[in-house]
Parts: structure tokens; sequence; C-alpha cells
């Protein structure tokens, strides 16, 4: 299929389309998984994504009627970086996954760039992430979109696995 970049829509997910989120998300999680790709450690519970969407907190890129892409937007500064973010009205991209057959299309960037401008457009000047970094790949990716690094560090999790986490921000331009 072939698109324009004007055509791709972005928009909070309908209650009828949770379903297919989630299942993109999960899609997106287990073919990263296979090939060794650790952009996250387990998958999102249901009832978390079910939460999110509750709270107006999960959008999608459409193209030609398919949701392309999945994120959430979310509200507060999570406890791991709190130490180093005390403004805790904070905003969070969690959770960025392009459904299987959009992959290539860069319109994960594009989500990116109009969860941005959706957020700008309601007083909201800066997003942040985390991520995990391995060989530098996905700090590279994000900063490639206009996020910067503010801080670094090791992570141990309940599994025992330890690690590098980055923390990036971005300011709108109108900020």
């Amino acid at each position: 299929m072939t698109y324009r970049q004007s055509d791709p829509v972005f928009r909070q997910l309908a209650a009828s389309e949770v379903d297919l989120g989630y299942a993109v998300y999960l899609e997106a999680f287990r073919w990263l998984n296979d090939r060794g790709i650790r952009q996250w450690l387990v998958p999102q519970r249901r009832d978390l994504f079910d939460h999110r969407q509750k709270q107006d907190e999960n959008f999608g890129l459409f193209v030609g009627g398919d949701m392309a892409v999945v994120l959430s937007l979310v509200q507060g500064t999570p406890t791991e970086w709190a130490d180093i973010i005390a403004e805790r009205r904070t905003w969070w991209l969690h959770n960025l996954a392009t459904a299987q057959a959009y992959r290539g299309r860069s319109l994960g960037e594009v989500a990116v760039g109009m969860a941005c401008e959706h957020l700008s457009k309601v007083g909201v000047h800066d997003l942040y992430l985390d991520c995990v970094d391995v060989a530098g790949f996905l700090p590279a990716f994000y900063a490639r979109l206009g996020f910067t690094k503010i801080a670094e560090r090791s992570t141990t999790y309940p599994t025992g696995n330890r690690f590098s986490m980055v923390l990036m921000r971005r300011e709108s331009n109108d900020a």
C-alpha cells in the first residue's frame, strides 16, 4: 500500500479498537524478542493497557483506516526516575509499536511526531521516555526524532537481569 505523508491520522483509540491495539503491541513485542532486540523485557499486561484506555492514554496512527502504529501517552513521572525529575505532571511516551504490515515505512517516526504535535496543541511542551540501551540502538532512534539523553543508569530487574536504561526528553518547538 502506498500513502502520502498527509494520509496518516493520529488519534485516541476508540473502545472498539482496544483489542486490535493490544494485539499490535503483542505482535511487535514477540517480533522484537524473536530477533533478540530488547526493547521491552516483559510484555505489558493487558490490564495496564485497558487502564490506559480508560484514561484516554492509548493512541493510534491510522493509514487508510488501518491501525499502523499504537502508542501510549501517559501523564506522571515513573517512580524509577523520580529522583531525577522532580515534576510529577510530566508526559511520557510508552510502548511505541508498529503493526507487522507497516514495518519499515518510518510510521513509528511519523506517529511520534504527530504525538508531539498533539501534546503541543494541549499545552504540553516536554515529552519523556526511557529505553533500554543495547549498543545504542534505541537511544539513537529516539535522538533522530528530537529526543535528548538526560540521564542513564543501570537497572536490575526482579529476574536478575541488569540493563542500561536511558532517560530522554523532547522539547516542543514552541516551548
